[in-house]
């Protein structure tokens, strides 16, 4: 038997075959014939010739895993932007769709920091192939970027959400590498020096410093927006006090530089 298209599961199919004894040789009556290793039934036509319709039904190969590629819009583009891809075997991606938190379908709107955005993913399989039929028995892998949540699952469509945010990062007295970041992401924040004053801490809200007494420390973007502050307390060394004794300073530290041309360096990082 041939078929001039592939066996698509769950297809009853039947397979009529006709078996003739050689020349000499005749088929006992009562006897039994295997089909796949099970006893099947069998017609006769003669002593020298039976037939067998044999049904069977193929099943799918079932999809367990899948491997979403995203490739997120930035900040200031337009959802549609979103691209993702899926080299999983037997899957094949219909529609991507952005949505809002409480699920209303973002279209040609930009999008915006310190929102949160879900990303809708349709899977169809491909022919020959089915999902596992339990959103707890289906795996998603998007390599760490924000949160995969399966929303449903049957043998022929797979929706999964995919939760991202862009936090802003505000820092004063100070700088940042970045201006916004996905949560998980590390950035840099740095303090300056400044004359007259002395660096004490970070004080950060919105998310984790790796070490608040450095001027030049990590932080690890949450699911808010990230807002630090560099702390300074006033130097208290003579050269940034006022009236007769700072010039009492200065001028002993002139005659000093004439025995010693290294300058002093203060506390607060001011040379003199």
């Amino acid at each position: 038997m041939s078929l001039s298209k592939a066996y698509e599961p769950d297809t009853d199919y039947y397979c009529c075959i006709t078996i003739e004894a050689e020349y000499g040789y005749a088929f006992k009556a009562g006897m039994k014939v295997k089909v796949n290793g099970a006893d099947f039934n069998y017609a006769s036509k003669s002593d020298s010739q039976i037939r067998i319709m044999y049904k069977f039904r193929p099943e799918p190969i079932i999809v367990k895993l899948l491997r979403p590629v995203i490739k997120l819009p930035e900040l200031g583009e337009a959802a549609t932007k979103a691209q993702v891809t899926d080299d999983t075997e037997g899957v094949y991606i219909y529609n991507t769709l952005m949505y809002y938190a409480d699920d209303t379908e973002v279209k040609n709107e930009t999008i915006k920091a310190d929102t949160d955005y879900k990303l809708g993913i349709l899977y169809y399989p491909d022919k020959g192939y089915a999902f596992t039929g339990s959103a707890s028995d289906t795996k998603v892998v998007t390599d760490g970027l924000g949160k995969a949540e399966i929303r449903l699952t049957n043998a022929k469509l797979v929706l999964i959400m995919y939760h991202f945010r862009y936090n802003s990062i505000t820092v004063s007295n100070g700088s940042a590498s970045a201006s916004v970041a996905l949560p998980g992401t590390a950035v840099t924040i740095t303090a300056p020096q400044v004359e007259g004053k002395i660096f004490s801490r970070w004080n950060v809200k919105g998310t984790t410093v790796e070490n608040a007494n450095a001027q030049e420390t990590i932080i690890t973007v949450g699911d808010e927006a990230v807002v630090a502050e560099a702390i300074y307390k006033d130097c208290d060394c003579n050269c940034h006090a006022g009236g007769i004794k700072a010039f009492f300073f200065k001028l002993i530290n002139f005659f000093a530089k004439l025995f010693n041309p290294a300058k002093r360096v203060c506390e607060c990082g001011a040379k003199h």
